[in-house]
């Protein structure tokens, strides 16, 4: 009895999925044109702003170097970020003494972690 009852449920639903439909509804308004959408924005569903323009890590590295310059006697090397760290590198382009070396290491230190607050920042200054 069971299995009778089964195989008429899945006939039932075979011959259900398998009808033809009638014509499809007109949903569009009388003199409505269709709306065309840009195909080449960023669709990726995982990005909140989907936005061409939004910030990525490249900004960020940017504004480690422009930090850096502000710094005189100072020139930004590679910037490299991978999670919550970044890795500053920068080169004196002045001879300096050892004590001002490391005054301008920890003003420079400061600055980079007053503008970008969020990184767990590593400076190599040499």
């Amino acid at each position: 009895m069971r299995n009778a009852f089964l195989s008429v449920v899945t006939i039932s639903m075979l011959l259900a999925g398998c009808a033809q439909g009638t014509e499809p509804n007109d949903t569009t308004l009388e003199g409505q044109e269709d709306v065309a959408y840009p195909i080449d924005v960023n669709q990726n569903p995982n990005w909140h702003n989907l936005r061409e323009d939004r910030a990525d890590l490249g900004d960020d590295q940017s504004k480690f170097r422009a930090t850096v310059n502000m710094v005189e006697g100072v020139e930004p090397g590679m910037v490299i970020i991978i999670g919550n760290d970044a890795w500053v590198n920068a080169s004196f382009t002045k001879n300096f003494s050892t004590k001002e070396k490391k005054e301008i290491r920890n003003e420079l230190k400061k600055s980079l972690i007053k503008a970008m607050p969020r990184y767990d920042l590593h400076l190599n200054l040499e």
